[in-house]
């Protein structure tokens, strides 16, 4: 009777379908009125525009707001105003483009981003921990075959790396958007970032 360890991984690579866009107006000058001003009529101006396509503000969160000053020694004091929005769904590049179309036609002072992730990601991750077990059960026995004995139970089961399961969950998004992005046909049918999800672990197994 004795125990070994063994390690054994089980990846996979899954496509993204969440995708967090986001959106931050900003504006610098030297008065705080002005460039929260500026930053206030950009947003409202914006979200009457993507109401256009069925896009409302309900759909749309804020994430960052704020005024904040720039001290120079050289130049005179700069306020600097942002407000970011936020907008999560499922991932569609002729929605992606057009959002990004209206900020540039529009001649907005932004920033653009979007953030890929995937929704089920902890499942995911189980599937692959059981994955991991099923192949590290087969390398003991093999192991334990070669030695003349056979595998009887787990002493204890450890897995690599952070433990921590974080669910990406789909806030309420825009769903079926069928408007047609003409600017950017081949834009359109990118396809979604592709994202590796792995488990490692490390089983203690008894043998008798």
């Amino acid at each position: 009777m004795g125990t070994f360890e063994i390690r054994s991984k089980a990846e996979r690579e899954v496509a993204a379908d969440v995708a967090k866009i986001g959106i931050t107006f900003k504006s610098s000058g030297t008065r705080t009125d002005k460039v929260s001003a500026d930053v206030m009529d950009a947003c409202e101006r914006f979200l009457g525009e993507i109401a256009e396509l069925g896009i409302e503000p309900k759909d749309v969160h804020i994430s960052d707001d704020a005024v904040s000053s720039m001290y120079s020694y050289r130049d005179d004091d700069k306020e600097d105003a942002r407000r970011r929005l936020e907008i999560t769904t499922a991932i569609d590049m002729k929605l992606i483009n057009t959002l990004r179309s209206i900020l540039q036609k529009g001649e907005y002072d932004f920033f653009f981003s979007v953030d890929q992730s995937i929704s089920n990601k902890d499942e995911i991750h189980r599937e692959l921990v059981k994955e991991a077990l099923l192949n590290s059960r087969k390398s003991a026995e093999d192991l334990a075959e070669s030695m003349g004995m056979r595998v009887d139970s787990i002493e204890s089961l450890e897995e690599e790396g952070d433990l921590s399961l974080l669910l990406c969950e789909q806030e309420r998004g825009i769903a079926d958007y069928n408007e047609e992005s003409t600017d950017y046909p081949k834009s359109n049918e990118l396809g979604a970032r592709i994202i590796k999800e792995e488990a490692e672990i490390r089983v203690k197994w008894r043998i008798v």
